[in-house]
């Protein structure tokens, strides 16, 4: 098989039901005239629009005119905005090796597509695969995707596996592959389970005294032809003479981002925690990446034809996304919640979306509040965010009170419900985290097992939650202003504390979601303007703006790209100026009043440029970050920053030409 064999594109369509997001394939001609393709399944699919050229905009305001002519053709029925959510290179294996274990169906249709994604995203030079699109080679990406071509029916002597199986053995094979990747290879049986380190469940038993995290139990996949051929493709020595467990502190250096320096009762009760989090999401959970792990519990517990199973591989199909080239995994089941509410922000109903109610089981399932709250993709996904409610928030009010004649909707318990959750979040230091407070102490990163992550066992303050949460609450107050007045401004002073404190000595702020120091930058400035801060009367707001005109480049954009967040320094992306970068930068400065236009309307002329024909700008540099390694992608952040940062423009500027 190789990667010549693509499907046809003209006959995949994306269902959006309510938010959720599957893609289908339709194999006869009669369903094909009966569902035809929307704009938005062309272009996701990277097909020709057949669309005309637009005008050529002459103003800011005619640029954004032509965005949303544009851009409005790829709404969804039920009023969201899709896209990938793709980057990570290691979501794709946990869930194609779940499906295997577990003997669920794969489609030939995603099998031939997710050997084109994973064909077309083998490095150029070494054949290899790494922690995300964009990054070098590493073990534990090349192992996990190379098992999985395999497994989708690749033979072992097609040129990309022979260009992949030399670098995997150059970097001394399997056995140096981080943890994650040792896990599935021990569930697949090409691995022993003495290669892992054991995480014993009484840990996680005993979470009341002090989370640690599951789980003991081993079980490994019947064996076969492929997992005995696996077994001698991805070592370099014989599998029969290796001590696995001497190997268990193997870690290639390419991986190593973070080096490290009551059993039966423990199980049930990592099993009912399982079914808490399965319940409280209704099976898609947290994201793609623990939805893998909790069905194999499933199956192994509750057998292959059980609910548990057959709801799992339902709604894991809502995780899977095609592209021009190919299938593979999205970070999550979607952006739509995020992604919906900033557009609102830029063109100024998230209402099905919210949140209603507290979890099931809420005093045990370690879970935060979360009534009245979004989740960044939809509320079956079930996790509040500190931004995703701050930014949901914005939108609704900016609809239902200074939106000309739009419908209340959520009326204002609903709002009331919201900004309760919120007042949950900060911190004893005045900052937000994303998921939950901070509810352990950082020792506890000496248990993380993960060395492809770090800060991953607590939750940490980031600027951009906690800006996002103040320009709420400011923006909640100019409407409600006697509902909870005393503790929403002393929350926001506390929080404008940490924000300064926050701001770095070259006057920037570290951006954790995006990148990196403008996506930052920009929400630090952002929240400061509400409490009165700008470029004339605030040092933070000065030091801020002269580190984002000190990396203006010559074009008049900014260029940034995702090794700022991983070496925690300004570097520019190789291909020069982004519009996403620019738009960010753009925003910063007009939201505090910084007084010369010039460098502001030099972006704004490069924004203007980089704009097709008809309406759309081309996607650069990947926009996202987490954990501080992983890029992931952002694509329709080129509309809505844009948007954003044009508009702006041209209210403080309406006569630029």
């Amino acid at each position: 098989m190789s990667q010549a064999q693509r499907t046809d594109y003209t006959r995949w369509r994306m269902l959006d039901e309510d938010g959720k997001h599957t893609w289908h394939y339709l194999d006869d001609d009669e369903a094909v005239a009966k569902w035809p393709q929307t704009l938005a399944d062309k272009y996701y699919l990277g097909l020709p629009l057949g669309l005309p050229e637009l005008p050529p905009a002459t103003s800011p305001l005619e640029t954004v005119s032509n965005c949303l002519t544009f851009f409005s053709k790829q709404q969804l029925p039920p009023g969201n905005w899709g896209c990938e959510y793709g980057g990570p290179m290691f979501l794709l294996p946990g869930v194609v090796i779940a499906w295997m274990v577990t003997d669920t169906h794969i489609p030939p249709v995603y099998a031939a597509e997710i050997i084109n994604y994973l064909v077309s995203h083998a490095n150029p030079v070494d054949g290899g695969w790494g922690l995300h699109t964009e990054g070098d080679s590493t073990v534990f990406g090349t192992s996990l995707n190379y098992t999985v071509l395999r497994l989708l029916g690749v033979e072992a002597e097609h040129p990309v596996m022979i260009q992949a199986r030399r670098l995997l053995h150059r970097l001394g094979g399997a056995l140096n592959a981080p943890h994650w990747s040792k896990f599935w290879l021990a569930v697949l049986g090409v691995c022993d389970w003495e290669i892992v380190n054991p995480i014993p469940p009484e840990g996680l038993a005993a979470a009341r005294l002090g989370a640690i995290g599951p789980m003991e139990m081993r079980w490994t996949a019947p064996e076969t032809d492929v997992i005995r051929a696996l077994r001698r493709e991805l070592f370099v020595q014989s599998w029969d003479s290796i001590d696995w467990a001497a190997h268990r502190n193997n870690i290639a250096l390419t991986d190593n981002y973070h080096p490290k320096t009551l059993a039966r009762r423990a199980e049930d009760w990592v099993s009912k925690l399982v079914d808490i989090e399965d319940a409280n999401s209704d099976y898609p959970d947290l994201a793609s990446d623990n939805a893998p792990m909790n069905l194999l519990v499933c199956y192994i517990r509750d057998g292959p034809d059980s609910y548990s199973v057959r709801r799992h591989r339902e709604r894991m199909e809502e995780f899977l996304w095609v592209n021009k080239e190919g299938m593979f995994v999205n970070g999550t089941n979607g952006v739509q919640c995020w992604d919906t509410a900033f557009l609102i922000q830029a063109v100024s109903a998230p209402d099905r979306q919210q949140i209603r109610e507290n979890c099931n089981n809420q005093g045990i399932c370690y879970r935060h509040f979360r009534k009245g709250a979004w989740a960044f993709s939809n509320c079956d996904q079930g996790y509040g965010v500190s931004d995703c409610i701050s930014e949901a928030l914005k939108a609704v009010i900016l609809l239902q009170k200074e939106a000309d004649g739009y419908p209340q909707l959520l009326e204002d318990q609903r709002i009331f419900d919201a900004v309760d959750t919120l007042l949950t979040y900060q911190n004893s230091s005045g900052g937000c985290a994303s998921y939950e407070p901070t509810r352990g102490s950082e020792y506890l990163e000496m248990l993380n097992t993960a060395e492809v992550f770090g800060r991953i066992m607590i939750e940490y303050d980031y600027p951009e939650c906690t800006s996002a949460v103040l320009t709420a609450l400011t923006l909640f107050l100019k409407y409600w202003p006697g509902y909870r007045r005393t503790e929403i401004q002393a929350f926001i002073h506390r929080g404008v504390n940490y924000i300064k404190n926050a701001q770095r000595p070259d006057g920037s702020w570290y951006g954790s979601w995006g990148v990196c120091f403008t996506y930052g930058t920009m929400f630090g400035l952002e929240c400061l303007r509400p409490v009165g801060e700008n470029y004339a009367n605030s040092t933070s707001v000065r030091k801020g703006c002269e580190f984002l005109l000190s990396k203006q480049r010559e074009d008049g954009g900014w260029s940034e790209s995702f090794q700022s967040c991983e070496q925690m320094k300004y570097i520019e992306h190789p291909t020069g100026s982004q519009v996403v970068q620019t738009a960010f930068s753009i925003i910063a400065l007009l939201s505090v009043d910084y007084p010369n236009s010039e460098p502001i309307a030099q972006g704004i002329r490069l924004i203007m440029s980089r704009q097709q024909a008809n309406g759309e700008w081309l996607q650069e540099g990947i926009e996202g970050i987490f954990n501080k390694s992983c890029a992931i992608s952002y694509p329709n952040y080129k509309f809505i920053f844009t948007t954003l940062a044009l508009g702006k423009f041209a209210k403080k500027y309406p006569n630029f030409k």
